[in-house]
């Protein structure tokens, strides 16, 4: 977090990113990785007397990582990873209207640390601005606990004026 030096020093700059994945609750996605393709790294964290495995694969064609910490083993961590990188994998696939994990363009997939999807500003105006949609919402507060059906149903509309 970076702080940038005002009359009363107040304002400050952040990022942060969510994916919005599938959650495939019955099984995993029916999707085969090459074990060749995939770059696994696990790490030990002690917090507490208690030791936390960590987890992350690298799906060396696309670029892409998912990471898992929230398991107890590491093969845990690895089946949740596993299934969200397949999930990842399954959008992208469906985004660029391909059949199988060879013909996926690593170069069209986007990276959302490099756009800024939305914007909230605490002072002097409490406003939260979608900056895809344009929608703008003066309570701060309630988009903070949670309201945002108005962001989301603006995405869909878009979303259906993009899709031909």
């Amino acid at each position: 977090m970076e702080v940038l030096k005002g009359k009363f020093d107040l304002s400050k700059d952040g990022a942060a990113a969510i994916d919005v994945i599938p959650l495939f609750l019955e099984s995993s996605p029916d999707l085969q990785i090459d074990e060749n393709d995939l770059e696994i790294t696990t790490s030990y964290e002690e917090e507490q007397g208690r030791t936390s495995p960590s987890l992350t694969i690298h799906h060396i064609p696309t670029g892409l990582q998912v990471w898992s910490t929230g398991e107890r083993s590491c093969f845990a961590n690895k089946l949740k990873a596993l299934n969200r990188l397949k999930a990842k994998l399954l959008i992208v696939m469906r985004e660029q209207g391909v059949s199988n994990l060879a013909s996926i363009r690593s170069s069209d997939i986007s990276s959302s640390w490099n756009q800024v999807i939305r914007r909230y500003v605490f002072h002097p105006n409490k406003l939260v601005e979608d900056m895809k949609t344009g929608v703008q919402l003066s309570d701060l507060t309630a988009v903070l606990n949670g309201d945002i059906e108005p962001f989301i149903g603006a995405h869909i509309n878009s979303r259906r004026h993009e899709i031909p």
